[in-house]
């Protein structure tokens, strides 16, 4: 309400434009999500010991 797009739901240019919005907002925590289970993937048979080392190193600590 404090935006006012209510009124962009009776256009459906205004539908096109919220769900445009609503997949730029979402486009970055997919990236992240994707990266993260591909960084998985390629540890995949690494020990649990290996890939806290490697995360402890990536960190700097």
């Amino acid at each position: 309400m404090k935006f006012g797009l209510q009124s962009w739901a009776n256009d459906p240019f205004g539908l096109v434009a919220m769900l445009g919005l609503v997949f730029s907002c979402g486009l970055p925590a997919w990236s992240i999500v994707r990266w993260v289970f591909n960084w998985i993937e390629k540890r995949k048979g690494a020990d649990i010991a290996e890939i806290a080392a490697e995360v402890r190193k990536e960190l700097g600590q």
